[in-house]
């Protein structure tokens, strides 16, 4: 019951660069705390992947920004085309 209901927080400790933090109950998260307290060297290299973070998609809004407004730029001109509803993939524009 607790993964279905909590699977977001999942997926952010992965978006954020964290996979191994991912646990699947409560006891899991207060073990993992734990074994962090007791672990100086782990806990310094995640706090370092967390520095690190805004290189990851994640956390990159202005790159997000970008692809949501050129999502719907392709969706409105698709729409003034007269073309159907289509799946597509937004490349990151540069420059």
């Amino acid at each position: 019951m607790f993964w279905r209901e909590h699977a977001p927080p999942a997926t952010l400790v992965a978006a954020a660069g964290l996979p191994q933090l991912a646990r699947r109950s409560i006891k899991g998260y207060e073990d993992t705390a734990v074994r962090l307290v007791q672990d100086p060297t782990e806990l310094r290299c995640l706090r370092q992947t967390l520095a690190a973070r805004e290189h990851l998609p994640l956390f990159d809004t202005p790159r997000f920004v970008r692809e949501l407004e050129s999502a719907f730029d392709i969706m409105w001109k698709r729409y003034l085309a007269g073309q159907p509803p289509q799946a597509f993939s937004v490349a990151e524009q540069t420059g």
